[in-house]
């Protein structure tokens, strides 16, 4: 888990959750992929890479080899020139189980390549994003709101199983919102944590409100395995994040775009 801190300079902006394009799979839908791309691209846009960006095939994999319609190589590259606009937007990478299949294999961390490329903070397993904004510059008041992203891992087919693989990180990470990828549908439930508020003249227990998320893909289920493994149909659906530092706590709204 890396820690990654960025200072916006407006208190109003969107996060985009991008994970599970698979970009390479005969079913993904890349028409898709393009209008998320152009949809980063807009000013008030920050960026949060949750994984499996790469389709990865083995011989143990779910489907069939040809379902892999470009190599690794070809992925890297583009994916290389198609996140290269959106450099100095991308807070944070990380990997996902179709590039760890790759690193496994060949021992190349992919999206490490890419994190390099466009100059973004990279860990393979989980990044702990604290969004800071200072509401005036003659004050020392700080408010802030922290996002954790991980790839995350589930075999569940209902919903339900889904959320509750993702909702297993509430006991380890207190951050904002828990954004995890690799289910391929999206779902979001609010839940609470506890925490200790040591400034100011009184010191009390806060109860904080802390939104778990699981993200949707890129990937038609029709035609691909899933249909064969009898996984539920899902809509191409990512994750946005609106936030807002203005006011005297901070604000968040999770849609599915």
């Amino acid at each position: 888990m890396k820690l990654i801190t960025v200072r916006v300079e407006r208190p109003k902006f969107r996060v985009l959750f991008l994970s599970d394009m698979h970009f390479g799979h005969r079913c993904c839908d890349e028409k898709a992929i393009e209008k998320y791309l152009r949809l980063a691209q807009e000013e008030d846009m920050r960026v949060i890479i949750g994984g499996d960006l790469f389709e990865a095939k083995l011989r143990k994999s779910k489907g069939r080899l040809s379902e892999q319609i470009y190599t690794p190589g070809e992925q890297l590259a583009y994916w290389k020139k198609a996140l290269k606009p959106l450099a100095g937007k991308i807070d944070a990478i990380v990997s996902g189980n179709h590039e760890e299949r790759i690193a496994e294999e060949a021992e190349i961390e992919v999206l490490k390549e890419v994190a390099d490329y466009v100059s973004a903070e990279y860990d393979p397993v989980g990044a702990w994003v604290a969004y800071m904004y200072n509401q005036s510059k003659s004050s020392r008041h700080i408010e802030s709101l922290s996002i954790y992203a991980t790839h995350g891992s589930s075999g569940a087919i209902l919903p339900g199983g889904k959320l509750t693989a993702a909702y297993r990180l509430r006991w380890s990470v207190s951050a904002d919102a828990i954004l995890t990828g690799h289910v391929h549908q999206f779902t979001a439930t609010p839940g609470e944590f506890y925490d200790v508020v040591l400034t100011g003249a009184n010191k009390v227990i806060k109860a904080k409100k802390q939104w778990v998320i699981t993200n949707g893909s890129c990937l038609k289920t029709v035609g691909s395995y899933g249909e064969r493994k009898g996984y539920s149909f899902q809509p191409v659906y990512q994750t946005l994040v609106e936030i807002d530092l203005s006011g005297n706590k901070p604000e968040m709204k999770i849609l599915a775009i």
